[in-house]
């Protein structure tokens, strides 16, 4: 079991802000999804802390745009682009390729391209979309990028999750969900995929002595591109109002502290810490209890590997 699940922090009334995260000069990150949201505050944050950072996005044009946004805001700025979809294997192949060939180090791999209740769709491996594009493109990015992320002191890999994950199940025998596709069940089995392949990761890279470390985090209810697709009736209004509880530049605190926290242990999900964990300043949250499930995580990393192709660096 990982020390890291029973972890929480102690300090009464510290509030972790953006303004503990370490000096990052020298190091080397990459976020997923950063053109938008939670991941271009995500990129500003580490690019403002001196970390050399690569925004890994679909869109070129959207990755201009948030690069300028971030050199206005930081001159320094250190930044690349690599164009990538994670929904789609090849190119996720395609980037960590170019990825090794850019960088000789890699500490800090956040995996937050997402998409959420988007009309049913296939990926080009013939996954539902946002299975593939929420945790099987990160799950091979991170197998192929471990080796690279292995070499650094005290690399991080996190994840984006949410508060769905609570309600997610998995449905393994059907990648596709060409039986029955519920926009919000899918999207929560996805962000239950992440929790549950985080800690059976940590788990392996503790089985390894590896430096790194696997951590989840989720941003409570944050302003985010995540919002734009249609809801039917009461639950869209519900969740254009979850939406609006905190900006996305409070959002990405749970990542922040999960890529920087010196003292933050493998394994846990970081949160919000107010009501529900749907706002406020991060800590330690809570995951459910089936993502802890070691034989449900040993199922869902043997079927995203034959669905992948990827295969990680590590004993099982």
């Amino acid at each position: 079991v990982t020390v890291g699940l029973f972890y929480r922090p102690q300090q009464r009334g510290f509030r972790w802000s953006a303004a503990n995260i370490p000096n990052l000069t020298g190091t080397t990150g990459l976020v997923t999804g950063a053109n938008s949201g939670i991941g271009l505050e995500t990129a500003a944050a580490l690019a403002a802390a001196g970390a050399r950072v690569m925004l890994a996005c679909r869109n070129g044009t959207k990755a201009a745009a948030a690069i300028e946004v971030i050199r206005e805001r930081h001159g320094a700025a250190q930044l690349d682009f690599i164009r990538i979809d994670t929904s789609d294997i090849e190119s996720v192949r395609a980037a960590a390729a170019e990825i090794l060939d850019r960088t000789d180090r890699l500490d800090l791999l956040v995996n937050n391209a997402g998409v959420a209740w988007p009309p049913y769709a296939l990926s080009p491996q013939g996954v539902e979309m946002q299975l593939a594009t929420n945790f099987l493109g990160h799950f091979a990015l991170t197998g192929l990028l471990l080796d690279r992320m292995q070499a650094a002191p005290a690399a991080r890999v996190v994840s984006l999750t949410s508060l769905a994950h609570h309600v997610g199940r998995l449905r393994l025998d059907d990648l596709a969900l060409a039986r029955r596709y519920r926009p919000f069940a899918a999207y929560a089995q996805s962000k239950f995929a992440i929790v549950s392949f985080t800690i059976e990761l940590q788990r392996r890279l503790d089985k390894a002595h590896s430096p790194v470390r696997a951590l989840t985090a989720h941003p409570g209810g944050s302003r985010t591109e995540l919002l734009r697709n249609d809801l039917p009736g009461a639950r869209q209004a519900m969740m254009r109002r979850v939406g609006q509880l905190q900006s996305a530049a409070m959002g990405a605190l749970p990542t922040l502290r999960a890529a920087t926290d010196p003292d933050a242990p493998g394994g846990v999900c970081f949160a919000p810490r107010g009501w529900l964990e749907l706002k406020g300043n991060p800590e330690v949250g809570r995951v459910s209890r089936r993502s802890r499930d070691s034989e449900v995580a040993a199922r869902l990393w043997l079927t995203s590997e034959m669905a992948t192709g990827v295969r990680f660096p590590l004993p099982g």
